[in-house]
């Protein structure tokens, strides 16, 4: 066992649950049903509904408390989040988007249609 006390540790995974919450709700509140594709929606509500419960597992479920591993987690997830915030300031990325991108870049591929010689 690591030399940390069990509930600072869970108070430190319970602060870094709120900071991943408060960065769903940021990423949520710049999409829309119009802008955003339905399944990166979803997925941020989901990240959101995890993060609430790892946050208050102490709470509901005393004898549950939050290990190592969680902290590391819930780290790395916050991590990603902050570091793609700049893809976010003006609403969801490209490849957040449902309208369709364009295609005139090089992404774009051609192939030619050849008849089979006989």
């Amino acid at each position: 066992m690591l030399p940390i006390d069990r509930p600072l540790l869970a108070l430190f995974a319970m602060a870094l649950c709120f900071g991943l919450a408060w960065a769903c709700l940021c990423r949520l509140n710049a999409m829309s049903k119009d802008t955003t594709r339905p399944l990166i929606r979803a997925s941020y509500a989901v990240l959101f509904t995890d993060a609430v419960a790892v946050a208050s597992m102490p709470v509901w479920l005393p004898e549950i408390w939050a290990e190592v591993g969680v902290v590391c987690l819930v780290s790395g997830y916050l991590l990603v989040m902050v570091s793609n915030t700049r893809g976010w300031l003006h609403g969801p990325p490209a490849h957040a988007r449902s309208t369709p991108m364009d295609l005139d870049g090089p992404l774009e591929r051609t192939f030619e249609t050849t008849e089979p010689q006989s």
